[in-house]
């Protein structure tokens, strides 16, 4: 488990488990002729359950998407002060 230790009191498994609604969604969905289709997921797949999940969930992103950075891309209308320095790979695009 990966809580944080400052957050040792925070009750877990805050959400309610809608498991048992999903398979009976999937039980309706199949008995009315209703298409149900599954997707893969290319990463990985995180359960944002607990409070600090989301903020977890986002470095995963992230982290996957820093991977597929292969050379820095810097925009042609990117404004960056003199004497600026960056190192690794990097993104830098207009107005963000």
């Amino acid at each position: 488990d990966i809580t944080p230790p400052l957050i040792e009191n925070t009750p877990v498994g805050i959400a309610p488990p809608h498991e048992k609604d999903l398979f009976e969604t999937i039980y309706i969905a199949h008995r009315d002729g209703v298409k149900v289709r599954s997707v893969d997921v290319k990463h990985g797949w995180y359960d944002v359950d607990k409070p600090w999940d989301p903020l977890i969930a986002s470095y995963l992103m992230a982290e996957w998407e820093a991977k597929k950075i292969k050379e820095s891309q810097i925009s042609s209308a990117a404004r960056i002060e003199e004497g600026v320095k960056m190192k690794g790979l990097i993104i830098v695009e207009y107005d963000v």
